[in-house]
């Protein structure tokens, strides 16, 4: 897969580091860098400093030289106001210039705003580290960054040695994108598939196989695993146990609203000597003597004399002073015991301790607070599979545009897009392609150079403009393991695999036109890849079985049909209810309110139908 990269962003302001404004170009700095999906699944640093030359030469070195950060993007301070010295500091610090990035921002820029020629900023390399600044403003940053955004992988590969990606890079600029599929001799196209019909299984099977030797267990681990801040590691797997940094709690810690005391004294009065609230340091807890106690709250340290805490409930108040803002003497009304209500340290988790092991399933929101309470800041987790998504297709328009007659917009992808997102996969938007060999080969390319696996909706069939199959492998020198599916719907489902322009093993699911046909084999083969690849146990999801509450025609295929399904009780049986009152596979509204994907056999001389509250299994597609 391809590779990470660590990036600092530095917003250098006087009033955002006093807290006088809200910090905006660096938050949304970041956003833009994850929006473009240009880096794949980069890490950030980010920090606010003043107007600041020895502020910002430190952290510039610090990011470079100690963190050794991949790029830093500086936000503010490069105009001509007094305090404007974001470039004197970059400048003081790097150790090569990089002219020719500022020229082409400012060359941009111009065409939007005179003002641009106001601008003083610098960008060269530290180390191995690049180093841009941007203007302050988050209009600007957006604008800036999306002049150089295309060429910063590239820089970073150079600047890492990566000859790989930048041979690859250098070979993708010198390719002349010219197909060899030949389709000006329409009388003489294919009749027939040349691609022998596989079952279901089958094709499963030669996915998994193939999916398997690319995964975390048999693939090079530099390639599947990487590191992640802990607050970016929901979804993810781990790849080793997580020990605990440090004892939980780190301190003696209380249980209630109280008083610390000593249980051996009873009930009784007791002079209150010292309040520790929770944030107090526990060495700064007074000591007390025989008859005293100190006010604590809930998650407050314990002084080290004390053995128990009191409730506030069992207590009264015997004396006060200053109106009430003191409590000088309570009575203890029910005698408390050794231990009562105190977390002594480590009593949840001992430092050192497993507190997690691999389960090679998704990590969840308690299991990332479980970490983060134990002092687990990073992580080594498996890479997730960055897709791609491609429409082809001379009727495709994308959303927005005006339709003409015998044109229509583009739901595929956005469809494929969100599902993808909705998972957690990174997704990059390849477009539409029409349906000319150059174009599609091109699009490929470009999905080839950025993402591992790369889905395609349509020219997968039997017309004249169907190509993908001959680019894949006329153009591609692709294998394609299968391109016909006994499945309704998606027969003409195809599955190949290539080597990418450095070294990588890309997938290709090219998937039918018909939306419901994309949705369906989208469930079946590439969201369980995508899993798979991402260290997952279980791909393939939640797989129930049901009664159907209809009697059912059955195909000479095998068929998924959209159904809502409903979990059974200790009385009633699980029940699924087939949606749509036609199941073309182009009847998108079936899809929308269906919750499960109902599979039925084909059918056999002795079995035409299949009878009502017959048993099927459901593929779940939504959380129920």
């Amino acid at each position: 897969m391809s590779s990470t990269y660590s990036v600092g962003i530095l917003t250098v302001s006087d009033r955002c580091f006093r807290g006088e404004t809200e910090d905006e170009s660096g938050p949304y700095l970041r956003k833009a860098i994850e929006e473009s999906r240009k880096l794949n699944n980069p890490t950030f640093v980010l920090k606010c400093v003043p107007d600041e030359v020895s502020e910002i030469e430190g952290t510039l070195k610090e990011w470079a030289d100690v963190r050794k950060l991949d790029a830093v993007f500086t936000t503010g301070g490069t105009g001509f106001a007094p305090r404007d010295v974001t470039p004197e500091a970059t400048r003081n610090v790097i150790e090569k210039e990089a002219p020719a990035i500022p020229a082409a921002i400012l060359y941009q820029s111009l065409t939007k705003t005179k003002m641009a020629m106001l601008s003083r900023a610098v960008c060269g390399v530290r180390k191995k580290c690049l180093i841009i600044n941007f203007p302050g403003s988050k209009k600007a940053v957006g604008e800036c960054l999306a002049v150089v955004m295309d060429c910063i992988p590239h820089a970073l590969a150079l600047l890492r040695d990566n000859t790989q990606s930048v041979t690859a890079t250098h070979q993708a600029l010198q390719a002349t994108l010219k197909s060899k599929v030949d389709v000006s001799r329409v009388a003489r196209r294919a009749r027939q598939s040349t691609f022998p019909m596989v079952d279901v299984e089958d094709s499963l099977y030669i996915l998994r196989a193939i999916v398997a030797k690319l995964s975390i267990g048999s693939a090079s681990p530099d390639k599947c695993i990487e590191e992640v801040p802990i607050n970016q590691a929901l979804g993810r797997v781990m790849v080793r146990p997580a020990t605990a940094a440090c004892s939980l709690p780190p301190y003696r810690a209380s249980v209630k609203d109280g008083y610390a005391a000593i249980s051996s004294e009873g009930k009784g009065p007791r002079e209150v000597v010292s309040v520790m609230v929770a944030g107090s340091q526990p060495h700064l807890g007074v000591p007390f003597l025989p008859g005293q106690c100190t006010r604590v709250n809930t998650g407050a340290p314990i002084p080290s004399c004390a053995d128990c805490v009191v409730q506030v409930e069992d207590t009264r108040l015997l004396h006060e002073t200053d109106g009430g803002r003191k409590e000088i003497m309570i009575e203890v009304l029910v005698a408390p015991t050794a231990g009562q209500d105190i977390r002594e340290i480590g009593s949840d988790v001992r430092e050192g301790e497993v507190v997690l092991r691999v389960t090679q399933t998704p990590l969840t929101s308690s299991q990332v607070g479980l970490l983060a309470s134990v002092g687990v800041f990073k992580l080594p987790v498996v890479r997730l599979p960055r897709v791609a998504v491609l429409s082809t297709g001379n009727e495709l328009q994308p959303l927005g545009h005006k339709l003409e007659p015998g044109q229509i917009w583009d739901s595929n992808k956005i469809m494929l897009l969100c599902l993808f997102k909705e998972h957690g996969f990174p997704t990059v938007d390849l477009g539409i392609a029409k349906d000319e060999p150059d174009e599609t080969l091109a699009k490929l390319q470009e999905g080839m150079a950025c993402a591992d696996v790369i889905v395609t909706t349509g020219s997968v069939s039997m017309g004249e403009r169907d190509l993908l199959k001959q680019v894949l492998k006329e153009d591609l020198n692709a294998e394609i393991h299968f391109g016909r599916v006994n499945l309704k719907p998606g027969k003409p489902t195809t599955f190949a695999s290539c080597e990418g322009p450095d070294k990588r093993t890309i997938l290709f699911f090219c998937l039918p036109g018909n939306p419901v046909s994309a949705t369906v084999t989208c469930h079946l083969y590439v969201l369980p890849t995508l899993k798979q690849l991402s260290g997952q146990k279980q791909p393939d999801g939640q797989i129930v079985k049901a009664q159907i509450q209809s009697e059912l025609k059955l195909d000479s295929r095998v068929e998924y049909k959209r159904g809502i399904y409903r979990a059974g009780t200790i009385e009633t049986p699980a029940t699924v209810q087939v949606v749509g009152c036609h199941m073309l596979s182009s009847n998108l509204l079936s899809v929308s309110t269906a919750n499960c994907l109902v599979q039925l056999p084909s059918k056999t001389e002795g079995r035409p139908v299949l009878d009502k509250n017959s048993w099927v299994e459901c593929w779940l597609t939504k959380d129920l």
